[in-house]
């Protein structure tokens, strides 16, 4: 049963944008440890250069001293930037038949070195109305304020807000504030939610 949205709010990594396997290769790390993304979540260095509190080459020191990692902070950087992949195959298109129907905006976790790709190399500018990059307004999720500013900014009532995200607690922090929200990794998830919710065909 088609249910009422006027804003489809997307996630970028891991729901439109492909990542890479890991965002420090195991190699790098002592005994070939993994840094993967859960790791990544709950890591107050990564939390704070996502919240724009920190400069990239910081956050490249102080991952390389507190990982001991074998690798330069150059190096460091250069794989972390290209960790996002591209969009995954069909989202252009996705978004442009979402686009003459409903009002597209983005509330991502991002940093300085990814979203010179993310609007630029993989552009994606022209198909969403509102963008809300953790780094640009120093707020992250899951916290409840950065759903908050987005429900303020959009003025729009938070059931009618439809949001996609990979991340369960983000999920579950945006329901706690009314948001229509589900977990979808990956766009052929994306394209089963919104199928399920009458909102394109299948």
């Amino acid at each position: 049963m088609k249910q009422s949205v006027e804003v489809i709010l997307f996630d970028l990594g891991g729901v439109l944008v492909e990542l890479g396997e890991e965002p420090i290769p195991s190699e790098w790390l002592p005994n070939k440890d993994r840094f993967n993304l859960s790791d990544w979540f709950s890591s107050e260095t990564a939390i704070s250069f996502e919240k724009g509190l920190i400069c990239a080459q910081t956050f490249a020191e102080t991952f390389r001293t507190d990982l001991k990692i074998e690798a330069s902070s150059e190096n460091i950087l250069k794989h972390f930037t290209e960790w996002p992949i591209g969009l995954f195959p069909g989202v252009q298109e996705l978004l442009e038949t979402l686009g003459s129907k409903y009002k597209l905006a983005v509330l991502s976790n991002t940093n300085e070195l990814h979203w010179p790709r993310i609007i630029e190399e993989f552009n994606i500018e022209s198909y969403f109305d509102k963008f809300f990059a953790s780094h640009q307004i120093k707020m992250a999720k899951p916290s409840l304020e950065i759903f908050q500013h987005v429900i303020n900014e959009l003025q729009v009532e938070p059931e009618k807000i439809l949001f996609l995200d990979d991340n369960l607690k983000n999920i579950e922090a945006s329901k706690m504030l009314g948001i229509n929200s589900h977990q979808a990794i990956g766009i052929k998830q994306v394209c089963l939610t919104l199928t399920n919710m009458g909102i394109i065909d299948a």
